[in-house]
């Protein structure tokens, strides 16, 4: 015989009375009823339409179950708070009507199998949970004007363009994705906290997103092999706290919170240990050894200059007095060969005079 779909309902709802809870006033004052409902790890795998029974429930939590459709959840006009992780949702098209749930303020759907992330209405929503999804892309999101914290850690996010135009989003994490630089995140003023950890970055790229609120980036885990990389940093002017653990470029910085310190000064936070007076201090000593090294340097190379010059001189001296001497030499024996020959054409000069006189004589 099939299941009848009726007793399954009463089924349900019988459970779903056991975790109503905290009543209190409802919206209007006229009346009590409850506000929370926790069906967490109830085997549920439907809720049909039973929600519509407590209109007055602020908190909800379905989560550890196997529900995939959550639409009734749609009809509780004052929700404050809504947890469905660990399910199988597979959508958030119901939120992006913007009669529903006017009133949400924290959203958790994290360990579903959500794939797309479409333009949400939900306009009081501050926290926005989707991490362990299988979303590849942002680009529909069009921004949002009230959330605060969005987290998509363990998605499939190859970039970040789509998130962008959230004026008050203070804290974006988007570790263990697939994002390869910083392109797309665009007109979030607020934002403090950016998470990149176990990403795909090799390097800060031109543009440079503007993030002047910026306070700690984690970008552990990732790709960044060169210390110019870091040196970008910079451009984040109210940075105070970075992470860049487990980069390659750890390993050529060395003493890596030193050296952070010398490139990046304003930080007060780094690789997850305070900044302290005596690591300043060392730092700072660091840079005047350097720079007296880098003295010492310059100075042996200007005297290596000037040695240099002085042997190329003195080689000149002695190139034009060989040379000298050389003309000398040769002039001297022009003037040998020329006297020798003039000599020798006054003795044939002579000879030949004797022969005509004795010629003449005969």
């Amino acid at each position: 015989p099939k299941p009848d779909p009726n007793a399954e309902k009463k089924r349900i709802h019988e459970i779903l009375k056991t975790g109503l809870s905290q009543i209190a006033k409802t919206f209007d004052n006229s009346a009590y009823a409850y506000t929370k409902l926790d069906l967490n790890e109830k085997e549920l795998k439907e809720l049909f339409d039973l929600l519509q029974n407590y209109p007055h429930l602020k908190y909800i939590n379905i989560s550890q179950n196997e529900i995939q459709d959550i639409q009734t959840v749609g009809s509780i006009p004052h929700l404050l708070s809504l947890n469905a992780s660990t399910n199988l949702i597979n959508s958030l098209d119901v939120f992006t009507n913007p009669n529903v749930l006017p009133f949400l303020q924290v959203l958790n759907l994290s360990n579903n199998k959500i794939k797309n992330f479409p333009a949400i209405q939900l306009p009081r929503l501050k926290k926005l949970n989707l991490n362990e999804n299988s979303i590849d892309s942002c680009e529909e999101l069009q921004g949002h004007p009230a959330l605060e914290v969005l987290e998509l850690r363990k998605n499939k996010l190859k970039s970040c363009y789509g998130i962008k135009d959230m004026p008050k989003l203070r804290e974006l994490y988007l570790a263990e994705n697939k994002i390869k630089d910083l392109h797309g995140l665009d007109n979030l003023p607020a934002l403090q906290t950016l998470h990149l950890r176990q990403n795909l970055i090799k390097r800060i790229m031109k543009p440079f997103p503007e993030l002047t609120s910026l306070y700690h980036f984690n970008l552990r885990e990732n790709r960044i092999a060169e210390v110019k990389q870091i040196k970008k940093f910079k451009y984040f002017t109210s940075l105070k706290s970075a992470t860049i653990i487990g980069n390659p470029v750890i390993d050529e910085l060395g003493d890596a919170k030193k050296e952070m310190i010398i490139l990046l000064p304003q930080l007060t936070r780094i690789n997850k240990e305070e900044v302290t007076v005596e690591d300043r201090e060392e730092a700072a000593q660091e840079v005047r050894d350097r720079i007296a090294a880098e003295e010492e340097r310059l100075r042996e190379e200007e005297e290596r200059r000037k040695e240099e010059e002085e042997r190329l001189r003195e080689e000149e001296e002695e190139r034009k007095r060989q040379e000298e001497e050389e003309r000398q030499r040769q002039a001297e024996e022009a003037a040998a060969a020329e006297a020798e020959a003039k000599a020798a054409a006054a003795e044939n000069e002579g000879a030949e005079g004797a022969a005509a006189e004795n010629e003449a004589t005969e």
